[in-house]
């Protein structure tokens, strides 16, 4: 237990020296396909395969379309791609909170777009726009 102590502590150290002024980080944009139409609703989250690049990100899917403007945006670097959208119509059981317990939505995406995703982009100076496209 105490080296997880240590270790969330200067995990968090480390974030802590983050800066997030936009010095240094990119526009991003782009559209996510789901079995061949825009994705309805959803998330998307960019996390980077360098830790050490102190730059993660993600924004909301509307209509397929999303944007994260420079100031919150991502410094260059290779990052993995994570999309999720629940599916109200299939609801899971029900998780439960303190003092609550509410069933939430399973998500539609396949796991090889989420939890298990090996997609990757490379983000570059400038504005960078992708295309993402599941089945």
């Amino acid at each position: 237990m105490f080296r997880l102590c240590v270790v969330v502590a200067i995990s968090s150290a480390a974030v802590g020296g983050c800066s997030s002024d936009g010095a240094g980080q990119h526009e991003v944009s782009g559209e996510v396909f789901f079995q061949g139409k825009p994705l309805d609703q959803g998330t998307i989250q960019f996390e980077p395969d360098d830790m050490e690049q102190c730059s993660n990100g993600g924004a909301v899917i509307v209509n397929g379309k999303y944007s994260i403007a420079k100031q919150r945006g991502l410094k260059p670097g290779v990052y993995t791609v994570r999309v999720s959208s629940g599916d109200a119509t299939d609801m899971g059981p029900p998780k439960e909170a303190p003092g609550q317990a509410r069933p939430v939505a399973r998500d539609r995406i396949p796991e090889t777009w989420n939890v298990n995703s090996k997609n990757k982009i490379e983000i570059n100076a400038g504005k960078n726009v992708f295309e993402h496209r599941i089945s």
